[in-house]
């Protein structure tokens, strides 16, 4: 049986993965079309830890290659392994498509004015500089990475309470006062629905938290409208003592394809926990 996944279908490139536990993969080259046209090729080589991790060989089981797209042309990418039968399909990225508005992407000129507005609250006291990090790396990147604080009570070692952490940091966000509603995710298709919630609310904005380790790929700076440029994600990895605050823009794709399938695990079982900022009626 041949695994595998067509995970990133960028302007410029395509990027995935194959293998199989019955026949050699490593070395075979993989064609994408689009309609019946051949834009691009490439082998199945590059090394991925996160393959190698989930038990899947030695690693070398990623591809990634430059595409040159058919002008004006409307169909999806596929990718194919030269002399045989197995199609990768375009992925369908947890962030559904939604409505097409000015608010799906921001612009250069809007990250730049956005700075601009930070480093002038910055130098006059207006934020402190754990808030600026924040804000900046949010605004710029598209994710923020946040590791709760273990505090010692009654003799015991306990976690920070994500909804009191995370309600700051989106009033902060928002600049004013909210409350943080929390929801369980079971499947990749219910994270879809509440990235595309919070991409139509007033904040545009959600943090992810797991029970178990959960790999995430994320497109950083996909939240602008010219990039990423690269068709590389960034690995994150979801945690109970790690959170990850996301622009509601950004691109998220599945890591979870290899590991998770080896691990026969799933969202549920996971303990994935979405949080949004929701009005707090008293202000």
């Amino acid at each position: 049986m041949i695994k595998g996944a067509l995970e990133v279908v960028a302007e410029e490139g395509v990027a995935g993965w194959l293998y199989s536990s019955e026949i050699e993969l490593k070395g075979r080259v993989v064609l994408a079309f689009q309609g019946s046209q051949c834009i691009g090729a490439g082998k199945v080589s590059t090394f991925r830890k996160d393959l190698m991790n989930a038990g899947l060989g030695d690693g070398h089981y990623g591809f990634e290659f430059p595409i040159t797209r058919v002008k004006g042309g409307q169909e999806a990418i596929i990718v194919k392994l030269e002399e045989g039968d197995l199609v990768l399909a375009q992925p369908v990225l947890f962030r559904s498509p939604g409505p097409v508005g000015p608010r799906r992407k921001v612009t250069p000129e809007e990250i730049a004015e956005r700075l601009a507005s930070l480093k002038w609250e910055l130098a006059h006291g207006n934020l402190l500089q754990p808030e600026y990090d924040f804000l900046r790396t949010l605004t710029q990147q598209g994710v923020f990475e946040r590791t709760l604080h273990v505090r010692k009570g009654n003799g015991k070692a306990q976690l920070a309470d994500p909804v009191s952490d995370l309600e700051g940091l989106f009033s902060l966000y928002a600049r004013r006062d909210v409350k943080v509603g929390s929801r369980p995710v079971e499947r990749p298709g219910m994270l879809a629905e509440l990235m595309n919630t919070a991409l139509n609310s007033p904040w545009p904005v959600l943090a992810l938290q797991a029970r178990q380790p959960c790999p995430l790929r994320i497109r950083e700076t996909s939240h602008v409208s010219t990039g990423p440029a690269s068709t590389a994600d960034d690995r994150y990895t979801l945690q109970q003592q790690t959170m990850v605050i996301l622009d509601a823009r950004v691109d998220i794709a599945a890591d979870m394809r290899a590991e998770a399938d080896a691990a026969q695990a799933d969202f549920a079982s996971l303990g994935v926990v979405a949080y949004m900022p929701v009005p707090d009626r008293k202000s």
